[in-house]
This record gives structure tokens, sequence and C-alpha cells, in this order.
């Protein structure tokens, strides 16, 4: 009889094979938790289930069945019987058993089961899949305590379970689970089930952590955390023989270690000791024009164990910080070291004395305002003969990479060129106020003969204007030439002689919207 059932825990369809556990005692010894009938055996049949146990959701079949059921030809890996269980996102078939002990939390077990994907089980499927989940009630799966991946191999595999309880556990559940639906498949997952281990047995549960080696170095090492067995333990690690609970300097590399406790239960941990380079730069900061001690050295670091430790003396002295102040000149050797040990050298850093370091120079140029109240004078400053690059200021507080200044009034101004090693030159220099009126002018004539008068058509400005257009047209309206360069004129082009007209718009200094327009007449 095939029934419906979701998972109230995690909200997911599952497929379930059920196992009750009681209690056992408190004593801190390893628990091994019996199964009856690991092999799954029985009488083959649809809807049938192996002496034992039980069924939780819908009936799951014992195979082989006769005249290939299903297409199923697959033989037990052990014994006779297997199970064959199918589900998807509304269904799913499960077998259950009922144990002797409860399985405690925070303790490790293990689990071992033959699996093995049918492909093909009355229909077409997906994918096959494995989980196993824990509870305190029967068909109630509380927590997941593990899951496979998709499962694709036809033949039987073993799979070999480790998990941890997050809580005590009475039921294991176990079998299919649903993970995706596939387009014209009556069911997703399907999976075949034999040969469990004849116990749920707790384990030793090792935690390993490592140290990175430095590279090409024999600075690694590992330590180990061993719980659920009893103390003492005994420690055999290859390569190196060690016998210890931890092992240090020791080179990158692949490790494995045989834990032993007291009572001879053993487990087995591998462990990967990785390596590690320390990459280093430094900034040099040179001794400026005024203090021969005002070198700094900064370094950069990335790559190793912090915290590091630096040092330019050769290693005589460290220091925390990454800076190193109050420089002289000379030639420096940084060296870094990290945590463990791990260290890296940047030469060849050069200190230059202010007596050999070259003093700026500046050139200034200025232009006037371009009429009596307008604010667009400009200066623009050049450094030479110092160490570039260069930087500028005219308050001498606020430096800029652009020696060009604009939108100045007229007036006199102090400027200052910086080189790179901090070395200033100052000056003076005066923005001019011209005092024609702040107007924009229009020939009405021009001829464009090259005799180097009158030869173009172009505005006259005497303002700080913006959004700058002169357009002139045609007898007939057509426009012959344009310009948003108040700097740009017209030749003439090809255009006959005669009269046109000519629109001039700008924004003025005052910030007003102006707009002139004329007739010029060519004169060729």
């Amino acid at each position: 009889m095939k029934i419906l059932w979701k998972n109230p825990f995690s909200g997911a369809v599952i497929c379930l094979l059920v196992v009750l556990i009681f209690f056992a005692n408190e004593l801190v010894v390893a628990q091994a938790v019996q199964l009856t009938n690991p092999s799954l055996e029985g009488r083959p049949g649809v809807g049938a289930s192996p002496a034992g146990w039980f069924t939780c959701g819908a009936t799951p079949d014992l195979l082989p069945i006769a005249n290939k059921y299903c297409q199923i030809e697959q033989t037990a890996s052990n014994g006779t019987t297997y199970v064959g269980a199918l589900c998807d996102s509304n269904f799913y078939e499960g077998i259950g058993q009922r144990l002797s002990a409860r399985l405690k939390k925070g303790k490790t077990y293990t689990l071992s089961v033959d699996l093995a994907f049918p492909g093909f089980y009355c229909n077409e499927l997906c994918y096959g899949s494995f989980a196993v989940f824990g509870s305190s009630a029967s068909c109630e799966a509380r927590q997941v305590l593990w899951k496979s991946g998709i499962i694709s191999h036809r033949e039987w595999k073993r799979y070999t379970i480790r998990f941890v309880p997050e809580e005590d556990v009475e039921y294991i559940l176990c079998g299919p689970y649903f993970k995706g639906s596939c387009a014209g498949k009556k069911y997703a997952a399907g999976i075949l089930i034999d040969n469990f281990s004849s116990e749920i047995s707790e384990v030793l549960n090792v935690e390993v952590s490592v140290r990175k080696a430095c590279k090409g170095t024999t600075t690694g090492g590992a330590a180990l955390k061993v719980f659920n067995g009893e103390a003492p333990y005994s420690y055999s690690w290859t390569p190196g023989g060690y016998t210890g609970q931890e092992i240090s300097d020791v080179p990158a590399g692949r490790y494995e270690v045989k834990i032993t406790d007291r009572k001879g239960e053993e487990a087995v941990a591998n462990v990967v000791i990785g390596e590690y380079e320390v990459a280093a730069s430094a900034v040099v900061t040179q001794p400026d024009c005024h203090d021969p001690n005002s070198g700094n050295i900064s370094a950069n670091v990335n790559g190793g164990i912090e915290p590091y430790r630096y040092s330019i003396d050769n290693g005589a002295s460290y220091q925390a910080s990454p800076v190193f102040t109050h420089l002289s000149a000379g030639k420096y050797s940084l060296i870094i070291k990290d945590e463990n040990q791990c260290t890296v050298t940047v030469d060849g850093l050069q200190m230059i004395a202010p007596e050999a370091v070259p003093i700026p120079t500046a050139l200034a140029e200025s232009k006037a305002t371009s009429c009596n109240y307008a604010e667009d004078g400009q200066i623009t400053l050049k450094g030479q003969n110092g160490t570039p690059p260069y930087k500028y200021s005219l308050d001498g507080s606020s430096y800029l990479a652009e020696g060009k200044f604009t939108h100045l009034k007229a007036g006199a101004y102090r400027y200052y060129v910086m080189d790179s090693l901090n070395c200033i030159v100052d000056g003076a220099v005066e923005v001019f106020k011209n005092t024609m009126s702040c107007n924009v002018f229009m020939p009405n004539a021009f001829s464009p003969n090259g005799d180097g008068i009158n030869d173009v058509f172009k505005a006259k400005v005497h303002d700080a204007v913006t959004g700058f257009r002169l357009a002139v047209y045609g007898r007939w309206g057509q426009l012959v030439f344009e310009t948003r360069n108040p700097d740009r004129g017209w030749d003439g082009g090809n255009m006959p002689s005669g009269s046109y007209l000519w629109v001039v718009t700008y924004t003025n200094g005052k910030q007003q919207l102006m707009q002139q327009q004329g007739n010029l007449t060519l004169i060729r």
C-alpha cells in the first residue's frame, strides 16, 4: 500500500529506514549497539519487509523477486535478499528496526552499509541518494546525522557513515532522500540497501589542529585532541615515527597518525601540513630638505602568520610597528619575521642625504582677468630641477598634482612648489585686472583674403563666459558655420561674398543668459 508523508523536521520529503534504540548505562565505555538481521534476509516480495524490521511510510520491496520484478536483477551483496526503496516529492518507502541502546549526544558513531543505484525500478529514475536521520520517536526525522551526495554507481559500494548526534537518539532513520524533481519521471530517487554493519559503534573522535610550515623549512606542526576513548592514549605517526600527541618542527607534507586508547580502540587521522611564504614590500620616504633625520620606511606584508615583527638592523632587534621613522641617509635592509619565525628580507632601501638632494625651482605664469569684474584669472606653475613628481599650492597647505589654477580674482598670490622629497620653493605672482568693460564684441565684416588682416570672423570675448555658441546663417536661413569655442572663428569657407546673419549665445560672468545677433558682410 502506497501512502504519502512529509518530513515534519525539514519540510522536505524523505525516505527512511527506522532503528529503535533503548537507553544504555552511563559507564564511560564505547557503545556497540547490535543490529538484528543486518543483511536484510527474508522472503522476497512486493511490500515485504525483512525479518526483524518494520516500515515507516509506504512499503518497500524485498528483492530480488522472481521473474525480474521491475527489471531488478541485482544479486544481494551479502546473503540472498536486500531492500529496494523509492521516493519523490510526496512519496517515500522505508523499513526500520528496534534496537537496545540510546545513542548519546556529542559522541561519535559509525555505521556501514552497502548501497547501489538501480537506474530503473519499474520506472526510469533520476538519481540515487541516502540519508541518516535521528529522532526520539518512530517516523520522526528530528536531526540530520549524515547525507550522501548523488549516488549513480550500479554496483554495490560500501559506505562507512560517521556522525555525532546533537541530542540523544532513540531512532535511526535511514534511506534515500528527495533532492529535486526530474521532468517526465514518476519517481525521482531510488536506492538498493543491503549488508548493514552488525552494530552501530562508538568510535574515537579525533580533532586535529595544524600549523603550516614556512616554505622550505621545518617549522610546521600539528596537535591532536581525542574524545570518546579511555586515557591514556598512544600515538604512532608516519612518516617520522613520532609518538607524541603533538609534532613540531616538521616540514610540510602528508602524515598519518594512529591513535589507540587504553582498551585498544583505534582511530586513524590523516593530517596535511601545508606551507606558505611571507611576501613583503617597503615604501621609502626620503629625508626632506629641512631635516636630515626625517626619512621613513614603511613595510607591507602578506602571506604570513600574524603578528609580524620588523627589523632594520640585520635582526639585532625587532619592533611591532611596520614603520621606522627618523632615519638618516644610508642603505637599509628590512627583515620581517612572522609568528612562526618565517622571515623575508627587502634589500636595497636607500636614503639620500639632504645635501645631495637637488633643490627645485619653479616657473610661474599668470593670465589677467578678461574684464573689470570677471574672476577668471589664471596662474600656471611648473616645477623643475628637483625630484619629480611635483605638487603645487597657492596657500602652502593644500597641494595639487596639477599646476594650473583657474577662476582667480585679480591680485597678488604666493605660490609653493614641492617635489617628491618635500623640498619646497615659493615665490610671488600677480593676476592683473583687465579694466575693459565685460562684454562680447562681434565685428560686422571680414575679408578672408590671406593678408593677415580681418581674415577670420570671431568673437572678442572680454568676460568669463560659459555655454558659448556662435552660429552663422546664409541668406536663405541655412546654417553655414557653428562653434562652441569662443577662440575659434569662421574663415568663410567656400561661401561667396555677401551678407550673412550671426547669432551668439552665452552665459556671462554674472550668470546671466545672453543672446546677441547681427549682420555680417563677407568681402572677397
